[in-house]
């Protein structure tokens, strides 16, 4: 059983801990990077999050903006919001950086963009299978009630 000469020992050796490398990773700002084709919308989603009228503090997180071809490139990114195009049906070369980013197990979220300009919100289903169990949001980054969600 222990006495009370081990809570002494016990307090010395909290007292010798370095905690700094902890306190420093829970200060680092997280950083998100924003991939997709051409015209996709990430810069516009990218503005749109950093004026959020509703937030007193501007918090500008670290964005990295990068096309489907630059996109392997992404170290030391936090999370990656692959942004789709909803209005198109192809993505073939998404869904395999998708693919080869969960198997490094990253972080990814897929952001069909571009809902209000759907004709038909069916075509986005068979396209679901694609993104590997990433999460998955739908919107569009022009309409601040789709940022709110």
């Amino acid at each position: 059983m222990a006495g009370w000469s081990d809570l002494g020992n016990i307090w010395n050796t909290f007292k010798e801990l370095d905690i700094r490398p902890i306190a420093e990773e829970a200060e680092r700002p997280i950083i998100l990077a924003f991939v997709g084709a051409e015209g996709v919308g990430k810069s516009t989603l990218v503005a749109a999050l950093r004026h959020d009228k509703r937030a007193r503090d501007k918090i500008i997180t670290p964005t990295i903006e990068a096309s489907l071809d630059a996109a392997k490139q992404l170290d030391k990114v936090d999370l990656i919001v692959l942004m789709v195009d909803a209005t198109r049906g192809d993505f073939t070369a998404e869904a395999n950086l998708c693919r080869a980013w969960r198997e490094e197990e990253r972080n990814v979220l897929i952001f069909y963009n571009k809902m209000d300009a759907l004709q038909d919100a069916n075509v986005i289903s068979t396209s679901m299978a694609s993104w590997c169990d990433a999460r998955i949001a739908f919107g569009s980054a022009i309409d601040p009630d789709t940022l709110a969600a």
